[in-house]
């Protein structure tokens, strides 16, 4: 999805979304819990389905609720022997966090990792895993696979490279049998985020001793239900559009932020006063208005998801801005200093990328133009703003990468003001691909749409009967499910490369890493999602040998976790194809 924004100050108010910083710490914790918790957390975003996709994998039962989450835990003690498919996306989140814990539960898993999620580090936490008795992939591959038990011990990484890598053992050690100690070596990275993951673990009654360095973990805890968990606003998100504020001549105020908030990104309303902006807290509200701003030196060490954000400020600041500390950000969804490097200057900023970070030239008014998100949601709303500054429109490639953290961003930035309007919605020559259960009419809704947009139909459950001259059963029976899937991997490798093709898929296309690699690159993805007891089954192998409820179980998180559009199937499949092009603002006049 590209879009065009026309230039225009924001002002207004605006409520902070959930913090995903600490959703993810919440649903993890909840899920390794011994009672049911309720999480109140009323937003959704890519990274957090990814994390909700995985637990529910383990085995927890995470349901959708008025404003947050029912979490019922995990069974600790069950172990199935079979591998166990954990789509996590882009978010490094969910795989650092989850890797220790599935070692710590000695089950065996494939994590299915989606954009550069498998180019980012994962150095030293695998050579710790591995050196505590895991058995895991070389590093890079995809799937990556784990199995093993992790053993008790002495622990020891180097903290400045990742503190998600701190973080995922804090979850994980306490659940082992012996105590356990994790040493940090050289400068610690992010110590913030280390402490919300402490304040969550404290909040779930796992207790840990940190004194120079050392955290002491003692081993055979219990996850005790916190009943209620309140998800607070996101200061990282916030941080948008309190610069927003900073760079107009209206406010902007934002609601729903804890001000005593253990979050490092907090720190922007300190950094955007000594730009020179006006910032008043009150209650659970920050309001920003702008001022002279000046540029300033900042350390990036402890926030560096703020980078984006504040280049984008400092590009209005009389004089330099020096950002240092900020190497981290190569190794993010994009490389941060390149890619933001890159929007600002295309847009007709002055910045230079240093060893560790940016240099910015600012105090002149930005010409406008057409940038690239580089895949990455925090450059995506860095260069949202940055438009305010333009005297001409800017239009953002491949916006979409919001939804990872922030769905919601654009109809937020107009709600402040601000014109922004999608370029090309119809995506013409991408195919449109549909998942979702077995009977849950992807063939005829597909049937439906083809004849609506005018294209072809491509049925691959056809295709691998055309090919093998067998039915489906027969395959089943006389092949096996396994030579099943390699055929439907090789025949959707075929079809998903053509281009303004709909495709209607197997239910069982979710289980291989390979199929989603030939979605995601090719299609945009639609979950058909209908009520178990409408589904149509009887000719589906699976279905009558291992049960719907057990294939679902399975299988619906990986529909959420792969769509791009979730569509409930209605039973005239007209209406529901009908609605998908309404999701996808696709006139058929």
């Amino acid at each position: 999805m590209d879009v065009k924004i026309l230039p225009k100050l924001l002002g207004g108010s605006v409520k902070a979304i959930p913090s995903k910083s600490q959703a993810h710490r919440a649903l993890i914790c909840a899920a390794l819990a011994d009672k049911t918790v309720n999480i109140e957390c009323d937003s959704e975003s890519k990274d957090i389905a990814a994390t909700i996709a995985c637990l529910s994998a383990l085995g927890a039962d995470i349901r959708r609720k008025q404003g947050g989450y029912i979490v019922q835990p995990l069974n600790r003690e069950y172990i199935d022997s079979a591998a166990v498919t954990l789509p996590c996306s882009e978010s490094g989140s969910t795989f650092r966090f989850l890797l220790p814990v599935v070692c710590a539960l000695g089950r065996k898993a494939s994590f299915i990792l989606e954009g550069r999620l498998s180019q980012r580090p994962l150095s030293p936490l695998y050579e710790e895993l591995l050196r505590h008795g895991c058995l895991l992939s070389v590093q890079g591959v995809n799937p990556f696979a784990a199995e093993g038990k992790l053993a008790p011990g002495i622990y020891s990484l180097d903290a400045g490279v990742s503190s998600q890598f701190i973080s995922g053992l804090l979850f994980a050690l306490p659940l082992l049998d012996k105590n356990s100690e994790l040493r940090l070596c050289g400068k610690i990275e992010s110590f913030p985020y280390i402490e919300l993951t402490m304040s969550m673990l404290d909040s779930f009654n796992i207790k840990i001793e940190y004194k120079d360095g050392v955290f002491l973990i003692p081993g055979g805890q219990t996850y005790s239900s916190a009943g209620a968990i309140h998800v607070e606003g996101d200061w990282s998100n916030a941080a948008f559009w309190l610069t927003a504020g900073a760079l107009g001549e209206s406010s902007v105020t934002c609601t729903g932020l804890d001000l005593q908030s253990r979050q490092g990104d907090c720190a922007i309303t300190d950094i955007l006063a000594q730009f020179g902006a006006q910032a008043e807290k009150s209650g659970g509200s920050v309001t920003v208005s702008g001022g002279k701003l000046r540029g300033i030196e900042i350390d990036a060490h402890d926030i560096p998801d703020l980078v984006p954000i504040l280049a984008a400020a400092a590009a209005a600041a009389e004089g330099t801005t020096v950002i240092r500390n900020a190497e981290r950000l190569r190794g993010k969804e994009s490389d941060r200093l390149a890619a933001i490097s890159s929007v600002l200057n295309g847009l007709g900023a002055d910045v230079r990328v240093t060893e560790d970070g940016l240099i910015i030239k600012g105090g002149s008014s930005l010409t406008g133009g057409k940038v690239s998100s580089w895949g990455d949601h925090r450059i995506a709303m860095a260069a949202s703003i940055a438009s305010v500054l333009c005297k001409e429109p800017v239009v953002i490639q491949g916006a979409e990468a919001v939804n990872k953290s922030y769905p919601g961003f654009f109809d937020d930035f107009r709600l402040l003001g601000g014109i922004v309007s999608e370029i090309d919605v119809n995506n013409k020559l991408k195919n449109i691909a549909l998942i979702g259960m077995p009977g849950c009419g992807k063939s005829t809704v597909g049937g439906c749409l083809a004849q609506l947009m005018s294209r072809p139909l491509v049925d691959i459950d056809e295709l691998i009967v055309k090919t093998a001259g067998k039915t489906i059963p027969q395959i089943f029976a006389e092949d096996g499910e396994e030579a099943f899937r390699r055929l439907e991997t090789e025949i959707l490798g075929m079809e998903a490369v053509k281009s303004g093709m709909i495709i209607a898929t197997g239910g069982g296309v979710v289980t291989r890493g390979e199929n989603l690699d030939l979605l995601r690159q090719n299609c945009l993805i639609i979950y058909l999602k209908r009520e178990l007891t409408e589904l149509v089954t009887n000719d589906r192998p699976l279905s009558r040998s291992v049960g719907i409820e057990k294939l679902a179980k399975q299988r619906l998180p990986l529909y959420e976790a792969w769509s791009d559009y979730v569509i409930q199937a209605e039973e005239n499949p007209m209406q529901t194809a009908l609605q998908i092009l309404k999701n996808l603002n696709f006139s058929t006049t």
